[in-house]
């Protein structure tokens, strides 16, 4: 379903749940994004790669909190910012 759209190169390196190095390269993210359906989650490996790049904001977008209780438990140095608390761009 995704080979028809197309995908623009990113402003800020994006990681997925299925390879936790971070990419700006399009036809990469589009490809992760794609295995994303069918691999598994990687969440645990994506917070410790946050550590060791020096992440100093997260942003969760969508309904809930989960991933950002995740990272506070594991990352607490980090500033959170769930979109869904009334924070907008």
């Amino acid at each position: 379903a995704l080979d028809p759209v197309p995908f623009n190169q990113p402003i800020c390196s994006v990681m997925s749940n299925v390879n936790p190095q971070p990419s700006k390269d399009a036809e990469e993210l589009k490809a992760r994004l794609s295995a994303q359906m069918t691999g598994g989650v990687r969440w645990r490996e994506i917070m410790l790669k946050f550590n060791e790049l020096e992440v100093s904001e997260a942003w969760e977008v969508g309904p809930g909190k989960v991933l950002t209780g995740l990272i506070k438990r594991t990352c607490s140095d980090i500033q959170l910012n769930p979109v869904n608390s009334g924070v907008s761009f």
